[in-house]
């Protein structure tokens, strides 16, 4: 007795053993930080409000602050953001400074800016922008003062401004900013007539303040971080390998088991679903119904179905899993429809995962569902 118990004790260690050395480890996923979606081939409307002065000479022996010292100035500026780091747009300056020779001393500055985005996907984005332009400077005298409105206009050759955009959401930015321009006035207005100034002088006009930046768009970028590479193991079980689909409609691709016990033709053209949609397209719905009546009285009516649902690489990866799973779910819905028990279908999402497109092309390819035969295999008992 006690040497059977001993032996059976031995050969449970054994099996123990064996099991745990067949034990599959799962990989473990990097944590993933969530990064920002950035705007792209968007219009963008910008808006700033801050501190600006003039330094420097408007002509030789003139001073630009015995014109006029510290004022507010505002920005409003028209933009299309070209990609997540470029974007480019018109800009216009309105200054109300502190007039040291008259009642009132106004600016106004316009032109254009090319802006390039340093670290698009942070919360923090920090920016550079070069531009150039043109500026004015008006000065009224009081009403009861016997003196024409002067307009000091010329060149604005070079503007520089670095800002830090934050992402408050995916459309709002706001911005602390700071810039300077480099002015040189040409001309001098007064009562109509122009004046050539002789020698003019540069200026420098510096600007800091707050802004806020609307985007309107409907197509974002995401970055996601790599996926952490998995944990390895001497006997760990492999994942199979995804069987082969091809196109058969805009959103449906089929294994070939599938085509030819259904009768499905291959169609290369089909467009695939829509960027960030799962709606079915009319042309899926009788390539659906074949599929449908295949496998309740057709030849794979004893078979189950399992669903597929993909998407294209952009986006973060829980927001792919969750969208390939409402395409196989809106695929599955059509197909209980028309008879498909529930129990017989089987779906799953891919995501991003086998996703092979670089661009508007290629996505489109890695938007759909593919539609598998999974064999209905009976144990005796």
């Amino acid at each position: 007795m006690n040497l059977k118990l001993t032996a059976a004790s031995i050969l449970a260690l054994v099996m123990a053993r064996e099991a745990h050395a067949q034990t599959v480890v799962a990989p473990v996923d990097r944590a993933e930080p969530e990064k920002p979606d950035v705007p792209v081939k968007a219009f963008e409307i910008n808006g700033s409000v801050g501190y600006t002065q003039g330094f420097g000479e408007i002509a030789d022996g003139l001073n630009v602050n015995k014109v006029i010292t510290a004022g507010l100035g505002t920005e409003v500026g028209l933009g299309y953001r070209i990609d997540q780091h470029w974007s480019v747009g018109a800009y216009g300056q309105y200054n109300q400074f502190d007039a040291q020779r008259s009642e009132t001393a106004r600016g106004l500055t316009a032109g254009l800016a090319v802006t390039y985005h340093i670290l698009p996907f942070e919360h923090w984005d920090p920016w550079v922008q070069f531009g150039t332009g043109y500026r004015m400077l008006w000065e009224q005298a009081a009403s009861n003062a016997n003196v024409p409105t002067v307009m000091t206009h010329g060149f604005e050759p070079a503007r520089l401004t670095l800002g830090v955009d934050y992402r408050v959401s995916r459309d709002i930015a706001l911005a602390p900013m700071a810039g300077v321009d480099l002015s040189v006035p040409r001309w001098q207005t007064a009562n109509g007539t122009t004046a050539t100034i002789d020698d003019p002088r540069p200026a420098a006009y510096v600007f800091a303040g707050m802004g806020v930046r609307f985007d309107m768009t409907s197509k974002y970028v995401h970055k996601t971080m790599p996926p952490a590479e998995p944990t390895q193991t001497t006997q760990a079980r492999v994942e199979a390998p995804q069987p082969e689909t091809k196109p058969v409609s805009p959103t449906i691709s089929a294994s070939d088991e599938v085509l030819a016990a259904c009768k499905l033709a291959i169609d290369n053209n089909a467009p695939h679903f829509e960027f960030d949609k799962s709606d079915l397209m009319p042309a899926d719905l009788e390539v659906l119904a074949k599929i449908a009546e295949c496998f309740s009285t057709g030849p794979l009516k004893n078979d189950n179905i399992q669903l597929v649902g993909r998407a294209d690489p952009r986006g973060s990866t829980e927001y792919n899993d969750a969208l390939g799973m409402r395409r196989a779910d809106t695929v599955a819905s059509f197909l209980v429809g028309k008879g498909i028990a529930t129990g017989r279908i089987e779906k799953t999402s891919r995501g991003e995962r086998d996703a092979t497109g670089t661009d508007e092309a290629t996505y489109a390819k890695d938007r759909r569902v593919d539609v598998l035969r999974v064999e209905i295999r009976l144990s005796k008992r």
